[in-house]
């Protein structure tokens, strides 16, 4: 089950925070945005 956690390291733009399920070793965390016109599209990183 995912849980949100502590990030391993700050993100880009000060992100401290990370979604991960332990049981499958995976996590994902918030690394920019799309373009400055579409303030809703975020770039995340799946490990």
């Amino acid at each position: 089950m995912f849980k949100i956690k502590p990030a391993y390291s700050i993100g880009p733009f000060g992100d401290d925070k990370m979604v991960a399920d332990a049981a499958r070793d995976v996590w994902l965390q918030r690394i920019g945005n799309v373009g400055h016109d579409q303030p809703g599209a975020k770039i995340f990183k799946l490990v």
